[in-house]
């Protein structure tokens, strides 16, 4: 089961993600409900407990709903949250960046220390480094009894809704 959140991630992953016909692929789509990924995998994880559960996260929306971490360990809630960082809410600050002149204002983040938070409630972490770290990791995420985070630090990037010939306004 793979939860896509409201990230940049998320938004190419529904272009892009060649789900397994047995699998299962969550998303809200282009609703707005940032925060909704996280909480979203905790559930399925509930629901589906034989079956594997990845959260794809932002920081922004993570950071919505962080508290769960403590419900997720408390009660060994297995799933892997990678959580893609770009220290910042990515697709507005990519909008105020492009389309408003560089006038960036309340996209940037102050995210916490990902270890020692995830230490602080229980789960485990790990960091990917490449794309190839990354597969290696989610791997291992996925064998990991409660919740763990595989973090990816990157750079922010146009959603694909942004993109040049695309319909906006």
């Amino acid at each position: 089961v793979v939860v896509a959140g409201m990230t940049t991630i998320g938004y190419w992953s529904y272009l892009a993600f060649d789900a397994d016909p047995e699998g299962v692929f969550m998303t809200p789509g282009y609703f707005g409900a940032l925060g909704y990924g996280f909480p979203t995998a905790l559930g399925a994880s509930v629901g589906a407990p034989n079956r594997q559960v990845v959260s794809i996260t932002g920081d922004g929306g993570f950071m919505y709903n962080v508290q769960e971490l403590a419900t997720a360990s408390k009660h060994h809630i297995d799933l892997a949250i990678v959580l893609f960082d770009n220290d910042s809410y990515g697709a507005s600050q990519w909008d105020q960046s492009e389309r408003w002149q560089g006038r960036i204002i309340g996209t940037d983040l102050n995210n916490p220390h990902w270890p020692t938070l995830a230490q602080a409630f229980g789960a485990s972490y790990r960091r990917a480094l490449s794309p190839p770290d990354l597969t290696k990791t989610l791997i291992q995420a996925l064998q990991e009894r409660g919740p763990s985070i595989v973090h990816v630090q990157l750079p922010n990037m146009a959603p694909p809704f942004q993109l040049p010939g695309r319909i906006g306004w």
